[in-house]
């Protein structure tokens, strides 16, 4: 039986989440960010990586911004089920 996964906590700018495992040399964040848009929307900016560094960058438009909380809900719940933990939200 799996455990479900916590509830996303509201963010309207920022939300980091970071795995940590000294034993297996797992030093890894996640981040999502709210950006505004030359025309007025907002980018998701999906930001991962090692610790320590800039890591990776992905932008994620939506033709419907509908669309943009069950993205979210689901991208943080898999992170949550692959051990990061919830450091920082805003």
């Amino acid at each position: 039986m799996t455990t479900p996964a916590p509830a996303l906590p509201p963010f309207t700018r920022f939300i980091r989440l970071e795995s940590i495992d000294p034993a297996t040399n797992r030093a890894r964040f996640y981040s999502l960010q709210w950006q505004p848009t030359l025309d007025g929307r907002v980018a998701l900016l999906r930001i991962w990586g090692r610790l320590g560094t800039l890591g990776q960058v992905r932008t994620l438009l939506w033709a419907d911004d509908d669309q943009a909380p069950a993205h979210i809900e689901r991208v943080v719940q898999q992170r949550l089920l692959h051990g990061y933990q919830l450091v920082a939200w805003q």
